[in-house]
């Protein structure tokens, strides 16, 4: 089995930790992630929305709450808060290849080639 691992994360080039959305209790916020097999070189990138739950069940929300993925993280928001959330979910996915692995963390993300066809 192989484990993902996060590489790097940010909002629009700014690193999370540096990043502050206008409200911090009320946010809906698109985070770009790189995302590898821990045993590889290399990585794919993975586009999260990450939101608070008044955020999430406001009208700004509707079009995530109808089958969106995305990942709650709890008000104010906190850039190490994030990164810690979005980190334990990468560091739950396991599969016995990398195809697998970005199948799981396409559950709440969306990867690069998805539905990709050669």
């Amino acid at each position: 089995m192989f484990n993902a691992e996060l590489r790097s994360i940010d909002v629009v080039g700014t690193a999370i930790c540096d990043f502050k959305p206008a409200d911090l209790d009320c946010f809906g916020v698109w985070v770009s992630t790189s995302i590898g097999p821990s045993n590889a070189a290399g990585a794919d990138l993975f586009e999260i929305l990450v939101c608070s739950n008044k955020w999430l069940n406001g009208p700004e929300g509707a079009a995530a709450r109808d089958g969106q993925r995305y990942i709650v993280v709890r008000a104010p928001f906190h850039g190490k808060t994030v990164e810690a959330t979005i980190r334990n979910f990468v560091n739950s996915c396991r599969g016995k290849d990398w195809q697998e692995i970005a199948d799981f963390l396409s559950i709440k993300a969306y990867w690069e080639f998805e539905n990709y066809k050669p």
